[in-house]
This record gives C-alpha cells, structure tokens and sequence, in this order.
C-alpha cells in the first residue's frame, strides 16, 4: 500500500499548522522576553535597595542608640537605687531583686548627668543620728534638683539592708551600698576596719544599747566608712568635701555633722557665682598663708571663720591655737601648759580637741609622769601641728562660702572679685 500521498498530506498540514502558531509563539517569546526583562529590573532594584540599606544602618544605628540614652536620661531611678536603662544592672523590681551593679558605675552615671551631685557618706541603719541626719536632707531633695542637682546616700552595709534603710526611713533619694568602701576610699573618707579594735568596740557598745547580736558583723563586707559630704561636678571634680573624724567629742562619728541646709546654702551659691567662687579658689591656692593670717588677724575675718568652725563644730581648734600661742608669748610657763591640758586634752576636758588616740595618750602619758620637755613637744608640736592643718583644711571650705566672698575684698585684690 502507497503510504507517500497520505504522509506528504500531514506534513503539509503540520507545516501549515506551525506556520499558523507562529505569531502566538512570537507573542510568548515577547512575554518571556519582557518577564526577563522585569526580572532583570527587579533584581538592579534590589541591589539599589541594599546598597541604601547599608549606608542607612548606620544611621539607623546611631539615632537608635541616641534613643536608648535619651530615654536612660529622662528615666528615674527606682526605689532598688538603679537607673534602667544606662547601667549595666540587670532590671530589677523594688525590693524584690538587688541591683548588682558597682557603686561607682551607679554614683558614675548620675554625677555625669545632674549638674551637680551630693554625696552624703553615713555610717548604716543601726545609726540614729545618720537616719535623723538624712531625714533632714530629705525635704532640699527637691530644692536640690531644681537646681539640676542630685542626692545619693552612699553606705558601707550591704544591699539589702541599704534598701530597707530608705524603705523604712522614707527617703526620697537613692541610698547607695558600697561594701567594699570604694566610694568612701576614693573620695578620702575616714573607714573603720572590720578587723580594727574600733569596729570591735563599736560593735560591742551597739549590742549593749540594742541587744541586737552581731549587727555589724553580719552587714559589713570590709568596715564601715564614717559620715562626710562631697560635691562633685559632672566631670567629678570636687567643690566641696567635709569628713567627720569619729573621736570620743563626737561619739565616733554619730553626732557634729554639718547642717544640711548649709550644704544646700553652699552649693546654691557656689553653682550661682561659679566664676567668682573659682577665682576666690584661685588665689587663696597662691596665697594660702596669707589668707590664713588673714582669717585669724582681721578681725572681720575672724568671727566669720570662727562662726564657720562652729557650724563644722570644731571651734575648740582656734581656741586651742590662741591658748598655745599665748604660751609661747609667756615663754611657756608651767601653769599655762596645766591649763591648756585640762581646756583642751584630758579626757575630761570641756573643750577637747579631735587629735589622733596616739597623740592624746602621748600628752597624757607624759602629764601623768611630769615629763615637761616632752611634754612641752607633744603639746607645741604634734598637736599644734595637727590644729593647724585642721584649720587650713577648713578653710578651703570657707572661702567659697558667700559670707566669705561677701568680705573677701579685705584680703583679695579686686580683679579676683570682678563678677562677683
């Protein structure tokens, strides 16, 4: 059978079929070439897209760290003693989870963000006069910070009982645990070891008068650090730092401190008339035995620093100074040395002055076996020594007071006062 006409019948017909489609074929081939095409598009915008990308991430990055700290700024700290965010401490719940962050990263944070800070050292809880102490600050707190200032209360006991302490106290302002006493190391704070026998006797009296067993043993790491006053600026350089050296006159450390509201006094002046005040600075560091002269001859002067030294309550110091140097005018008789030893150094003494334990029981010692050379040493020499520096540290706190700045023309040269 002849199969040639039948089969060139289908390939003709084939052929023209595949010619009849060849305009859709056209039409698909445009299509996938203009899908390609989109595809191509698609693809250059995307890599566009992540080349903006990156150059926004850092951008990005930055504004959202920028966030981060403006709202760790605004934040308040809570009632635990941490700011959240801005410190590294783990975020944490009043009185239910304790901050774990290091005290000088916390005191870091706010000193670096108030325009100023006061750091106020007290002994711990079992402490009435530091309790009542603070009880008083409390109320400036918002005096303080309308000046842009702040308040911490820093404390050798551990955190727990810091945090009790402001709970029960209630304290506006944060306390601060300091265990290790770095705080009170770095800004020169008197420290009582946990190993010393003063810690010892101190512990035993607090048993004594409370019952309490084992207090400070069981709530101090390393010592506790006595009471003081610092004002720092953002860039922590001390305006103003005031210790109290704990001495039978002040029942170690608990009683004599200066008033808070003379703190506040003092900072508000100091951060009104900074300019001045540095100046004043200034020259009473070039001319430091000039001014001191001065605040014990011109009698101006005289009372105005005498008054200070009582509200610092060590005025004794001055009336000290007076009666040695009389009795070195009188050619250093015997009754006049009696009379200072009795005044201002025997443990009954009306007017006793804080010198060290060590220099005390020297002058004693030697009273007791009429030693009158070495007697006659000890008295002019170590402990006139001794006032004499007290004094001259206390007078770096004077000269920024207003009462100070107020008379300060009668020692320094105008030019000093000029914006004031």
């Amino acid at each position: 059978m002849s199969v040639g006409p039948e089969l060139n019948n289908r390939v003709v017909a084939l052929k023209r079929g595949f010619f009849d489609e060849m305009p859709r074929i056209f039409e698909i081939d445009e299509q996938i070439t203009a899908l390609e095409l989109k595809i191509i598009k698609l693809k250059n915008e995307k890599i566009e897209l992540e080349i903006k990308l990156d150059e926004m991430v850092p951008t990005l990055r930055d504004g959202l760290v920028e966030r981060i700290t403006t709202v760790a700024k605004a934040k308040k700290v809570n009632t635990c003693g941490h700011p959240n965010p801005g410190t590294d401490c783990p975020e944490c719940e009043a009185n239910e989870k304790l901050c774990t962050a290091p005290p000088q990263k916390f005191v870091d944070h706010i000193v670096q963000q108030a325009k100023f800070t006061v750091l106020v050292f007290y002994r711990g809880s079992w402490c009435d006069g530091c309790m009542n102490y603070l009880r008083e600050l409390d109320p400036l707190v918002a005096q303080v910070q309308k000046m842009g200032g702040e308040i911490l209360g820093i404390c050798a006991q551990e955190a727990k009982v810091v945090i009790e302490s402001k709970k029960s106290w209630g304290l506006i302002f944060p306390l601060v645990s300091d265990p290790k006493c770095i705080l009170a190391k770095k800004y020169g704070m008197e420290i009582t070891g946990k190993s010393s026998f003063a810690f010892k006797n101190i512990s035993m009296m607090l048993k004594k008068v409370t019952g309490a067993s084992a207090v400070l043993d069981e709530d101090y790491d390393e010592g506790l650090s006595h009471p003081g006053i610092v004002i720092l600026q953002p860039n922590h350089t001390i305006v103003y730092s005031w210790k109290s050296v704990p001495d039978i006159t002040n029942s170690f450390g608990g009683d004599h401190r200066v008033a808070p509201e003379d703190i506040v006094k003092l900072a508000t002046f100091y951060f009104t008339n900074q300019n001045v005040v540095d100046s004043v600075k200034t020259y009473v560091r070039e001319h430091r035995d000039e001014v001191h002269k001065s605040l014990l001859t011109n009698s101006r002067l005289r009372v105005l620093f005498t008054n200070h030294l009582n509200s610092e309550y060590c005025g004794e110091l001055l009336e000290f100074h007076d009666a040695v140097e009389q009795w070195e005018k009188d050619g250093f008789p015997e009754m006049g040395l009696q009379e200072i030893y009795s005044e201002f150094i025997c443990d009954s003494a009306p007017r006793q002055i804080n010198i060290s334990g060590i220099q005390r029981n020297n002058i004693v010692d030697a009273m007791r076996k009429n030693k009158e050379p070495t007697l006659q040493e000890h008295v002019y020499t170590d402990a006139m020594l001794h006032v004499n520096y007290s004094l001259d540290d206390s007078m770096t706190r004077f000269v920024i007071k207003q009462e100070f700045i107020d008379a300060a023309s009668e020692v320094i040269p105008s030019t000093f006062l000029s914006k004031y």
